[in-house]
């Protein structure tokens, strides 16, 4: 498969940062909150260890999907069986997570982090990249997808210049840097989706219809008494 980079602008954009502060006020403890919902749902498990598989299992996924995955990753974990079938990047990650190594993921790596408490990290997916204005879009050139257009990551450089940004505005503002980020993310979701309360991974792990992808999971967890309460 051959890709070709679209026009690709050359600057970040400031204009409607502020505007993404106010809408996603909501969203700035995320993180917190987030690492304190996942100890509350697996109160026997190293909570280190499930984030690094959540975050594995989320590249390229949706949150659905996420999930799932990552219930089918703990499984494999906790019965010291290879991670199968996964894509290359995500089997990678999860190896990375089995002998507790950091991710070589920029972005992965930081969600990771911030997620353990590492406050000053900066997480940069496409929705943040919206946010500045220089997500990238990329024309798929197969014969099956000919021509047709895809949104990707920022560039390193373009990385590196918003984590910049938001690491010196953010202690102006009495935001921890990722604080900042989860805020920026929330209000340009918000405003872009109408969705005004973020899906948390909690609501989704406690699902009925995930538990049901994988029943063997459910009853090896169900049996220790992991899962507070689910559906």
């Amino acid at each position: 498969m051959v890709i070709a980079h679209s026009n690709h602008k050359k600057n970040l954009s400031y204009a409607d940062i502020d505007r993404y502060l106010d809408i996603g006020q909501n969203d700035k403890y995320w993180y917190r909150d987030e690492r304190a919902n996942l100890e509350e749902l697996f109160p026997h498990e190293d909570i280190n260890l499930v984030i690094d598989l959540l975050c594995a299992t989320s590249i390229n996924s949706s949150l659905k999907s996420n999930v799932a995955l990552f219930y089918r990753a703990l499984y494999q974990y906790k019965n010291n069986e290879p991670f199968k079938p996964y894509l290359p990047n995500m089997a990678s990650s999860l190896e990375l997570a089995r002998q507790r190594e950091p991710f070589t993921g920029r972005k992965i790596r930081n969600f990771a982090e911030c997620l353990k408490g590492n406050t000053q990290g900066v997480i940069v997916d496409v929705w943040i990249a919206r946010a500045f204005k220089v997500n990238r879009m990329y024309r798929r050139m197969t014969r099956k997808k000919g021509g047709e257009m895809r949104e990707g990551g920022v560039s390193n450089r373009f990385y590196t210049k918003i984590e910049k940004y938001i690491q010196a505005r953010a202690p102006k503002l009495g935001l921890e840097p990722r604080q900042m980020c989860s805020m920026i993310w929330g209000g340009i979701r918000t405003e872009k989706t109408g969705i005004h309360n973020t899906t948390r991974w909690v609501d989704v792990l406690k699902s009925k219809r995930i538990y049901s992808l994988f029943p063997q999971d459910q009853d090896l967890y169900t049996k220790k008494g992991i899962y507070i309460q689910h559906g």
